[in-house]
């Protein structure tokens, strides 16, 4: 099962390590670094609904 938590002090780094699949490079070219920060800048404004 999926759990998913807001990125903290205590875990950012561990998200940092996270590694996509080739399939899923395809829609997010970006290192996940770059998500992370554009999430703690922009907050919920970034989410993107398809």
């Amino acid at each position: 099962m999926i759990h998913l938590r807001s990125v903290s002090v205590d875990n950012w780094y561990a998200c940092t390590q996270l590694n996509l699949t080739e399939e899923q490079k395809k829609g997010f070219p970006a290192p996940v670094v770059y998500w992370i920060a554009e999430s703690k800048v922009l907050g919920r404004k970034s989410v993107k609904r398809r």
